[in-house]
């Protein structure tokens, strides 16, 4: 069972860095026009994207758009690609930090949780990333950077596997790189269906199902959920 401090540990660091700047830096308009383009994204698709639309979104001028986002060689999409994933990463790296302080911790388990917590912290980015994890066409030049996100998230689960079979949890003796592949689209898929819906109930049902499938996928009966 995770602590009752998970939550505010996690928004104590890595949300308050992610959505809330300090007023009046630099990095405020830039965190305004990435959550308005996040928002867009979500809302009315990315190929209805528009600078203009961003700039409206987010109460900020078109030409402060602009200037974060075409005069340093990356296109908008880049930029938002790279900005979601290191901060899923920390917030991922924070929530398996204080997972592992648990009596019960188990690995790939954990990591399943704090990836559900963090489409329940994050909605808008979650919703992005899992959108071109899956979605990502050549109309979008992202293709080269979608790979490596989802190899770096094979290899993070694998590193999890072995450290569960490790510690004597699990009883698979496969090839765990295939393995990692299966878990994280498992996961992945778990996460688009939970997010497209605002019933917690249902997010909840999304998350146990992914479990008990991971769960049996790797022979192990650790399932202190949270």
């Amino acid at each position: 069972m995770v602590s009752k401090n998970y939550n505010k540990k996690v928004k104590s660091k890595a949300t308050r860095q992610v959505g809330r700047p300090v007023e009046g830096s630099t990095v405020n308009a830039k965190d305004q026009i990435l959550q308005s383009y996040f928002k867009i994204c979500q809302l009315e698709g990315i190929e209805n994207m528009t600078l203009q639309k961003i700039a409206d979104h987010s109460g900020v001028a078109l030409t402060t758009v602009r200037y974060h986002f075409q005069t340093h060689g990356l296109s908008l999409s880049q930029v938002a690609m790279s900005y979601v994933s290191n901060t899923t990463y920390e917030f991922l790296d924070l929530g398996m930090l204080l997972a592992r302080r648990e009596p019960n911790f188990n690995p790939v388990i954990s990591y399943i949780q704090t990836t559900f917590r963090w489409i329940e912290e994050q909605p808008l980015q979650a919703s992005f990333l899992v959108y071109y994890y899956y979605l990502c066409t050549t109309q979008v030049a992202l293709g080269i950077e979608n790979k490596e996100l989802v190899e770096i998230a094979h290899r993070r689960i694998q590193g999890l596997i072995h450290e569960g079979l490790g510690m004597k949890l699990y009883t698979y003796s496969g090839d765990t790189m295939l393995l990692s592949r299966q878990i994280q689209m498992l996961v992945m898929g778990a996460c688009m269906i939970a997010g497209t819906s605002r019933n917690v109930e249902f997010a909840s049902a999304q998350k146990k199902l992914c479990i008990d499938l991971v769960a049996k996928f790797l022979g192990t009966n650790n399932l202190d959920t949270d």
